[in-house]
């Protein structure tokens, strides 16, 4: 069975997300997996050559694994009081002495990781959550989609997930995990056609064509298709999400890419800055299926 990673750094923002996570695992079917990081503290340059687990280290790491086994204990009283009918996701929970993407790197490689649940995180100073240094490195070693939940989400309430496609090769088969979803939620995938500036018009008319020609061949997907012209991504973007009135945004690793770096403008980032959905994204190393 596959299972659903949810990252924690204990805040009550995290612990919503995790919440959330609870509901996502009874939908797909999966199991949980809380996981916190943390950094041990430098005790002397003795213990580059002989490790030594100082008195403050040990504290920390007693008082990190107290944290977690409540809330895991607060996640599985959560999941007891699903519907009889729902599936009652194993909630497990792990801590490692290191930095954020380091262990998502090294347990989406030692467990069957389908999803990435992170929450909105209040320690990223001027830096806008969705693009801050920490879910970069998160991205950059994740091997599945990366779910980011704001706070106040219920995602009971998802009603239709927009994706932010520029039909790349690699967006089609993010349309399966996003329809899998989306059935589980009984809710409707939007698929927003963004074109950049400095597209090639002729050649993104072809893959336009290519794409819908294969999403017509595919009778199991229920999506709708709408093209997003104009020359302002993000605030196309945010104006499309709001007409929809969707529950989620979708984008691809090379739409992430290039919003981050509008964040650095003041218009771009005023308008994502208002964006309050959930945030999908698939690094190009997602496994999709």
């Amino acid at each position: 069975m596959k299972t659903i990673l949810v990252l924690t750094d204990y805040s009550a923002n995290a612990a919503h997300a995790a919440a959330q996570a609870v509901k996502l695992a009874a939908k797909l079917g999966a199991n949980l997996l809380i996981a916190h990081s943390y950094v041990l503290v430098p005790v002397s340059d003795y213990a580059t050559v002989v490790p030594v687990m100082s008195n403050e280290n040990l504290l920390l790491e007693e008082d990190n694994l107290d944290r977690l086994k409540a809330l895991t204990q607060v996640l599985r009283s959560q999941a007891d009081r699903l519907p009889e009918s729902a599936h009652k996701p194993q909630i497990k929970y792990v801590q490692l002495p290191v930095e954020p993407g380091s262990m998502v790197k090294a347990l989406c490689s030692e467990h069957n990781i389908e999803l990435i649940v992170a929450g909105e995180s209040k320690s990223s100073g001027s830096e806008h959550f969705f693009f801050g240094s920490n879910i970069r490195k998160i991205l950059d070693h994740a091997g599945s989609p990366v779910l980011l939940i704001p706070e106040k989400t219920d995602l009971n309430k998802l009603g239709k997930v927009v994706f932010a496609s520029d039909f790349g090769k690699d967006d089609f088969d993010s349309l399966n995990m996003l329809n899998r979803l989306a059935k589980a939620f009984r809710a409707e995938v939007v698929i927003g056609h963004v074109l950049t500036a400095d597209a090639d018009e002729k050649a993104d008319r072809l893959t336009e064509e290519a794409f819908k020609k294969k999403l017509a061949s595919r009778h199991d997907l229920s999506v709708t298709y709408h093209h997003l012209g104009g020359t302002e991504v993000a605030a196309r973007l945010q104006s499309f999400c709001k007409t929809t009135h969707a529950g989620m945004l979708a984008i691809g690793h090379r739409q992430y890419h290039f919003l981050g770096r509008l964040v650095h403008k003041s218009t771009a980032k005023a308008v994502i800055g208002k964006q309050h959905l959930p945030l999908l994204i698939f690094p190009s190393t997602a496994k999709t299926s």
